[in-house]
């Protein structure tokens, strides 16, 4: 305890930094005065994750830090579905968070985010955002709207089921997304990504999915991505044509690519895929892609065309395993090299 005394208060903010605040303060507040005025000053700066915390703390931790401190708080961190329902609960009062940088928000229902979406748009240092719903939302592209309107948001990622699809994103015009990491675990449809695109010129990373078009699209006009290094798609009846013009007209300065693909025998294809890295994917060092899908008999010979020197030279290596039916073969097609990194 002694050698503990004697550490600065500076080495103190650096350790808190790390911690939940709800874990400091019933550490240390009660230990002696220092740290009861050290925990009260208005320096150091609070996260709150009340994830697995019981009502009655949460209820202590609500009356003796989160209402009396609301201006320290620079993280939120909520995934218990049943915190929500309290009143309690700190996303109720997300406004007074002057300060906050990061919030997490998981297991939510859908008939809080109106006023969340309310209350984030008063947020104007909100770095990082993270938000999975329960159930269906009506329109999602509202939603999207209200997320590209923050001011300094960095990192995104956002789930918003929706039951039908809603009407397009207008394309925007002169209200830009700072965003550079984006995740969006729901459903975005073909007809709808260079709209969703033309709001998030200094993106990243991108990771949609689930990826959906149900026919034929002919995109709009092209939008510089200059700063797009890292692609993880999940595709679901998206034709490679598609896929190709995706490419071409949006990503051809990607250098990661994480593809999934279901249902979609021509993406198993050595000579189309050689084709598209050589004329438009240049910087592409990281190629990770997984198929599942039938082909005929006659077809399997294409599964070899994959160990050419093209897909040597740069250390791409493939296997594939599955079901052999009478006049068909179902395989899983994927990368055997797969690379460290597979999410944003």
């Amino acid at each position: 305890m002694e050698s503990l005394q004697n550490l600065s208060n500076e080495i103190f903010y650096e350790i808190f930094g790390y911690l939940d605040y709800f874990h400091v303060y019933q550490s240390f507040f009660n230990l002696n005065i220092r740290f009861r005025k050290f925990l009260t000053c208005s320096n150091v700066l609070i996260k709150i994750n009340i994830s697995s915390i019981s009502k009655s703390n949460l209820e202590h931790y609500y009356t003796n830090t989160i209402i009396l401190y609301p201006h320290r708080i620079i993280s939120l961190c909520i995934t218990n579905k049943f915190c929500y329902d309290l009143h309690i609960s700190p996303h109720h009062i997300l406004s007074r968070f002057i300060r906050l940088e990061t919030l997490i928000l998981e297991n939510i229902d859908t008939k809080y985010l109106s006023n969340i979406f309310r209350d984030i748009s008063t947020l104007s240092n909100l770095s990082t955002l993270i938000i999975t719903c329960l159930g269906y939302v009506r329109d999602a592209n509202q939603y999207l709207l209200q997320i590209f309107r923050l001011p300094a948001l960095k990192y995104c990622k956002i789930s918003l089921s929706e039951r039908y699809q809603s009407n397009p994103l207008p394309f925007a015009t002169n209200e830009y997304s700072p965003i550079e990491y984006f995740v969006i675990k729901h459903k975005v449809y073909l007809q709808n990504i260079d709209r969703l695109l033309s709001y998030i010129p200094q993106i990243r990373r991108l990771s949609l999915d689930n990826f959906l078009a149900n026919n034929e699209y002919e995109l709009n006009q092209p939008i510089m991505l200059n700063h797009l290094t890292h692609l993880f798609l999940k595709l679901d009846g998206l034709s490679f044509n598609n896929f190709k013009l995706l490419i071409k007209t949006f990503f051809s300065t990607i250098e990661v690519l994480h593809l999934s693909v279901y249902g979609k025998e021509e993406y198993i294809n050595a000579n189309q895929w050689q084709e598209l890295i050589l004329t438009s994917m240049p910087f592409l060092r990281v190629f990770n892609i997984c198929v599942k899908s039938s082909i005929s008999l006659l077809s399997m010979s294409k599964l070899n065309e994959f160990k050419s020197l093209f897909w040597h030279d740069r250390q791409w290596f493939f296997t594939h395993e599955g079901y052999l039916g009478r006049s068909f073969y179902i395989p899983t097609f994927y990368s055997i090299n797969p690379y460290r990194q597979k999410n944003i």
